[in-house]
């Protein structure tokens, strides 16, 4: 199978340097490109002077896009304001002054040449994105039906956008990114914000089902639209949403852009938990794509931490899931010591609440740091403690029996290095016939490798 991408200059693409990828570089034009390019846009549509095709040549510097959209804008001057049936008047130099320097001022002499309405029309499209439906752009507009649909015909026969099926049911596409970046930069700043707004609430309000799967394309209109709160909301929607399909990079820009959204918030309750919500599902993210030890895993579970008292989350599995990252970040990363006081701090709140189901988790994870410390009595305590409770009943049935096999690999590793050799033998036994015994058979695997890790 063969792919092939397309992407502007500035795009690095990650895939680059792989064996089976092959980059590209695609050159401009070439003078006599240029030139060739431009006579086949003209066609029999206008007798332009070599003159003039120099200039258009000249100004659009080889970039095929600018070359077709200048080309057709100095055809179309040409025809509006000349007499058709006189080819001297349409050959004359005098029309070199028509070319646009840019392609910003060749698309608004066209669209101004289509009609407010069609210019609009395009414009509330560019807002929408590269490509928009029918039943959006009536929703958001305030044209009737026969000046939309009249509008984008104009446009669609102009080249500027295409079209798949037809109205109610159709949808367009820019012709080209450039094109729709155009026709966005000519909004004032205002309405573009405007506008944004009105896309976001006839998307949220009509569309609902739609976007449920796509709560990305809604941050970013709220936060266009500097609705922040609702941005700041569907940002962490659509961080969590990436981390559930696997997508990290993605999640960790978007949660970045919600958290850099949030600091214009005012100072409330509500946002300081929605901002516990947004640093545990970073380092979450974070932790995938760069590791435990990787030091913005625990810069995010950090902030989280500090946060958590201020945002009423204390004692909630929020506090126990930021403590545990906080411990992975340290263990994983050499600072077994900085891993003990969050593993402490993990079973003191544990202790605090009775009945709490992350007695046996504190347990363990005070155990496995006091391991690698090289207290080992304590270690076997405390991982003789985690396994009690679990037996205590305090975990789910579904997740008891897992639990309790992968639990006690490190009382074993305790009995060892204190050299009790026989006891941890028999121990790594027991691991062995629970998962046996409930119809897992690649439990008692990571089980004893660890032991053995320990061991050795």
């Amino acid at each position: 199978m063969l792919l092939v991408a397309t992407s502007r200059p500035e795009f690095e693409p990650p895939w680059t340097g792989q064996p089976h990828v092959e980059t590209l570089s695609l050159r401009r034009l070439g003078r006599e490109e240029s030139g060739e390019l431009v006579r086949q846009i003209v066609g029999t549509a206008a007798a332009l002077s070599r003159e003039v095709v120099d200039d258009i040549v000249e100004r659009t510097d080889g970039v095929p896009l600018f070359l077709e959209e200048l080309t057709k804008a100095v055809v179309e001057t040409v025809n509006s304001g000349a007499n058709a049936g006189k080819a001297a008047v349409l050959s004359v130099a005098a029309a070199s002054p028509a070319v646009p320097v840019t392609l910003q001022a060749s698309l608004m002499a066209r669209l101004d040449r289509l009609g407010s309405t069609a210019k609009e029309v395009l414009q509330t499209g560019a807002v929408i994105g590269r490509d928009f439906s029918y039943e959006l752009l009536a929703a958001v507009g305030q044209w009737t039906d026969w000046e939309l649909r009249g509008a984008l015909t104009r446009l669609v026969a102009a080249g500027l956008v295409f079209q798949r099926e037809m109205p109610p049911r159709a949808s367009f596409l820019f012709k080209h990114a450039l094109v729709q970046d155009v026709a966005y930069s000519m909004l004032l700043f205002a309405l573009r914000r405007s506008l944004h707004g009105q896309v976001a609430r006839v998307l949220e309000e009509r569309f609902p089902d739609v976007m449920q799967g796509r709560p990305q394309t809604l941050a970013h209109h709220f936060s266009e639209a500097g609705l922040l709160e609702k941005a700041v909301g569907y940002w962490c929607q659509a961080g969590r949403q990436s981390v559930a399909k696997s997508g990290f990079i993605e999640a960790i820009t978007q949660l970045r852009t919600g958290l850099r959204l949030i600091a214009d918030l005012p100072d409330t309750r509500e946002r300081k938990q929605l901002e516990v919500e947004l640093q545990i599902a970073l380092a979450g993210a974070l932790t995938v794509v760069k590791g435990y030890a990787h030091p913005e895993v625990a810069e995010a579970s950090g902030r989280a931490r500090d946060l958590i008292p201020e945002s009423g989350r204390a004692g909630t599995v929020i506090h126990f899931s930021t403590l545990r990252g906080l411990w992975a970040a340290d263990f994983v990363g050499g600072k077994p010591k900085a891993a003990l006081d969050h593993a402490n701090e993990f079973l003191l709140l544990a202790q605090s609440q009775p009945g709490s189901r992350m007695l046996a988790t504190g347990h363990w994870l005070v155990g496995r740091a006091l391991i690698t410390i090289g207290d080992y009595p304590a270690a076997t305590l405390h991982l003789e403690r985690a396994v009690t409770s679990y037996r205590a009943g305090e975990h789910p049935p579904s997740t008891r029996g897992s639990a309790r096999i992968l639990g006690s690999p490190r009382s074993p590793a305790g009995h060892w290095h204190s050299g009790i050799g026989a006891t941890p033998i028999r121990r790594t036994r027991r691991p062995t016939r629970r998962s046996r015994a409930h119809g897992n058979s690649a439990t008692p695997i990571p089980s004893l490798m660890r032991f053995s890790s320990s061991a050795s």
